[in-house]
C-alpha cells in the first residue's frame, strides 16, 4: 500500500517535471525568436472581454441580491 502511493506520487512528480520541462522549452524558443509573449490585440481582446462579459454579469448579480434584499428585510 506504501509502497504505491510512493509510486503514484513519484510518477505524478515526473510528469509535471515533464510537462515543466516542455514549457520552458516552448517559453525559451518564444525569446529567442524574437517575439514578445503578448502583443497588443491580446491585451485588447481580454479588455473587452472582462467589460462585456464579466461587467454586465457582475451588474446583474449586484441587482439580483439587491432585489433579494429589498423583498427579504422590507
Amino acid at each position: 500500500m506504501e509502497y504505491n502511493t510512493e509510486h503514484q506520487i513519484i510518477s505524478e512528480l515526473k510528469n509535471i517535471n515533464k510537462s515543466l520541462h516542455t514549457m520552458n522549452e516552448k517559453i525559451d524558443a518564444i525569446d529567442k525568436g524574437g517575439k514578445p509573449a503578448f502583443n497588443l490585440w491580446e491585451i485588447i481582446r481580454s479588455l473587452l472581454i472582462g467589460v462585456c462579459i464579466v461587467g454586465p454579469g457582475l451588474a446583474v448579480t449586484i441587482v439580483v441580491f439587491q432585489v433579494i434584499y429589498s423583498w427579504l428585510f422590507n
